[in-house]
């Protein structure tokens, strides 16, 4: 479902900082969203709006302004009661996936917080 488009590094100049390492990838949907989503499934520093402002945001609007707002994060998508309807086929699927992911980075040693 992922496009990678390329992966970076870059060093940043603020205090106790280093290289920075980071992968940019194509949006794998066919329509354009009016409202995008970085999900990570905790809520620490996961806010990108003032709550406030997040109701101002309205459906109708000029896709073009989304950058007034960026891409939100996990309380975003709580604050209001975003869903995904999964049916239950793909449901067993997905979870088959990400344990399959799990078990191959696993037995590589290694680690992926976003499973």
């Amino acid at each position: 479902l992922i496009q990678y488009l390329g992966c970076y590094s870059m060093s940043l100049w603020w205090q106790w900082s280093g290289k920075v390492y980071f992968v940019v990838m194509r949006n794998f949907l066919p329509v354009r969203q009016w409202l995008t989503f970085d999900l990570k499934g905790a809520t620490a520093n996961r806010r990108a709006l003032d709550p406030r402002v997040l109701h101002h945001i309205h459906a109708g609007e000029d896709l073009r302004s989304r950058t007034a707002w960026g891409t939100l994060r996990d309380w975003e998508w709580m604050d209001i009661a975003m869903v995904c309807d999964v049916s239950p086929e793909d449901k067993a699927k997905l979870v088959e996936m990400i344990l399959a992911d799990a078990a191959l980075l696993a037995s590589e040693g290694l680690m992926d917080y976003s499973l």
